[in-house]
């Protein structure tokens, strides 16, 4: 109400609103990925989930008790990606490649640092923490076995979130999308069928979240290098042309 009588430049105007197709479009094409991604992540974790209750019900338990550490540390990752979404389409649609680099690389920085620290205070005190959630002692021994495994190496999980999160903040959301799909879900589905199956233990199976993310990882921050680097080109070229004009 006070927005729709104010006499100043932000008056709200509801015959002023309206969706432009270009825009519109321009938001699906970055937005939908994102969307699609995380909702076969649900895919591969339903297909985990049934393999860990395999082990019975203190591996399920265990198991849940340990996953909200990784949960906890992972947040932090999350934030640094929303950060490198902001910093990096802004200085993007301002044409400072080189400060795209730079919020790059304090997020990616930042968000694994205090992630892995997060973790070292988790695993040092593991005994103390997990009996937040239980007191049985083999519910303990396996959400002790899922922390060791995967809490140690959780912070890579901000080499794909946050080199994905830059790509996007630089409008390339398909290629992050699809190489996280694939090495993250795709690759976690493949690992229960082929190698769980073969060696069939509770630690193989927990082994296939750090896989997941070094392969995942190196592909998506790899082509993060490839299409900044191409940008800095361009930007250079574009600098030496206007100094001979």
């Amino acid at each position: 109400w006070f927005l729709m009588h104010e006499e100043r430049m932000f008056r709200l105007e509801w015959r002023s609103i309206a969706v432009k197709k270009e825009h519109l479009g321009r938001i699906f094409l970055i937005g939908a990925p994102a969307g699609l991604q995380g909702m076969v992540f649900s895919l591969s974790n339903i297909c985990i989930q049934t393999a860990i209750n395999g082990f019975g019900s203190n591996a399920s338990a265990g198991s849940s008790a340990a996953l909200n550490f990784e949960y906890f540390s992972y947040f932090v990752i999350s934030a640094f990606a929303q950060t490198a979404v902001t910093f990096v389409s802004q200085n993007y649609g301002a044409g400072e490649y080189r400060r795209c680099r730079k919020a790059f690389r304090c997020s990616i920085f930042l968000g694994m640092s205090i992630c892995a620290a997060m973790c070292a205070v988790f695993l040092l005190a593991r005994q103390y923490v997990i009996r937040f959630y239980t007191d049985d002692p083999a519910v303990i021994e396996y959400a002790v076995t899922r922390m060791m495994l995967v809490c140690t190496l959780e912070c890579l999980t901000g080499v794909y979130e946050i080199s994905g999160a830059a790509l996007r903040g630089m409008g390339r959301s398909l290629f992050p999308a699809l190489l996280t799909v694939l090495g993250s879900c795709v690759f976690r589905i493949v690992w229960i069928y082929t190698v769980f199956a073969k060696w069939h233990s509770y630690e193989v199976l927990m082994l296939v979240y750090p896989v997941s993310w070094i392969i995942t990882g190196a592909a998506v921050l790899g082509t993060y290098e490839a299409v900044s680097r191409r940008m800095l080109r361009g930007e250079k070229e574009t600098s030496v042309q206007t100094a001979d004009l």
